[in-house]
């Protein structure tokens, strides 16, 4: 059961959740709201990659958020990619509940649409002028439309890739909020890659703008409480050639104790 600001929520959650919330610490979650004809059932997760794969899985035939939730729990998500990236059935085998069929329908429809699995960025890069450039320019600009706030920063790296056969999906979720403050979505780099427009909506889902980023540093920045957003699929221009995007997004979010002053 989750608590918000007095109203309670039933959350199925992973087990690193779980032991978070056993401290009795206030906690922030990311969550994923399933609709049915007869249901609404919310799931929640420890950080946005398990929130990322779970959604990755519920577009994989015959699994749905039951098995998707038990898969999320079994392992570390960055594990769990980087299985499917090799082709490991057995690690999902390994998983309670998730059958040989089960586990090569996993890496067979995802290995293409998660992309490649990047290493963690070395301490040079992660400390380094490029990136102490980025996080300082979003810091003045995020700061001068909150003030007085401290910030939990995320900063991740994604290649999606595209192929003949498959297109790349930059969103895979499709339309989203990414349950924080404010977003930066930055490319890095455009390899003979077509498409990948990125689409501005309101809540109410109408369609505000479009616009792609195709050269270096060209950026999208989001309001994420205000707008809905998404990219189309890429696709090879050339089909002979490797084709992939390559963007860095970073994150900001209230830290919990500010977020709940806010309320």
């Amino acid at each position: 059961m989750l608590d918000v600001n007095g109203v309670g929520y039933l959350v199925a959650a992973t087990p690193s959740v779980l032991r978070r919330a056993t401290t009795g610490a206030e906690v922030t979650v990311e969550t994923y709201l399933h609709v049915r004809e007869d249901a609404l059932q919310l799931y929640g997760f420890a950080d946005a990659e398990e929130r990322e794969l779970f959604v990755h899985l519920l577009t994989v035939s015959g699994i749905g958020p039951k098995v998707a939730l038990a898969v999320v729990s079994g392992s570390p998500a960055a594990e769990l990619r980087k299985a499917i990236a090799m082709g490991d059935h057995a690690r999902f085998q390994a998983i309670p509940g998730i059958g040989k069929k089960t586990a090569e329908r996993i890496v067979l429809e995802l290995k293409e649409k998660i992309g490649v699995v990047t290493e963690p960025a070395l301490a040079a890069v992660g400390d380094g002028p490029s990136l102490r450039t980025i996080l300082g320019f979003c810091q003045r600009l995020f700061g001068s439309l909150m003030s007085s706030v401290r910030w939990h920063v995320e900063v991740h790296q994604f290649r999606i890739e595209a192929r003949p056969d498959v297109k790349g999906l930059p969103t895979p979720e499709g339309l989203h909020r990414d349950g924080v403050d404010y977003v930066l979505v930055l490319l890095v780099n455009r390899q003979n890659i077509g498409s990948g427009t990125t689409t501005i909506h309101g809540l109410d889902r109408r369609l505000l703008g479009s616009f792609t980023l195709t050269e270096p540093c060209d950026a999208a920045l989001v309001d994420d409480a205000r707008v809905f957003h998404g990219v189309t699929p890429v696709e090879p221009v050339d089909l002979d050639l490797p084709a992939y995007r390559d963007v860095l997004v970073v994150t900001f979010r209230r830290a919990a104790a500010d977020a709940s002053r806010a309320r």
